[in-house]
């Protein structure tokens, strides 16, 4: 009797892990982590594996933007000092970000 109830309590842990793990993996791959844990929790951690296989990961777009320090304005345009700290009399040299956008 203890060896059966201890035997339901590991394999229900090993479920768990396995349901905690692909909704970890689903968070890293940055897609939406809740149906893949909901599809692992009643369909079985191999449903919800099915279902993460498919899912495909977003696709990001990368823009260059022109951030003064200064006075925290970024510009689409690439241009050489901030126009804002130009009309103060201050140039302040613009160095291009990428951004990382969904």
């Amino acid at each position: 009797m203890a060896t059966t109830t201890f035997m339901i309590l590991l394999m229900s842990l090993f479920y768990i892990i396995a349901v905690m793990a692909l909704a970890i993996r689903a968070l890293l791959k940055k897609i939406d982590w809740i149906p893949i844990m909901a599809a692992s929790l009643f369909l079985t951690p191999v449903g919800g594996y099915i279902y993460y296989t498919r899912c495909k990961k977003p696709k990001t777009i990368k823009l260059k933007r022109y951030y003064c320090r200064r006075c925290n304005i970024d510009f689409t345009e690439p241009i050489r000092f901030c126009i804002y700290c130009e009309k103060e009399g201050i140039q302040i040299p613009l160095k291009p970000h990428i951004i990382h956008s969904l």
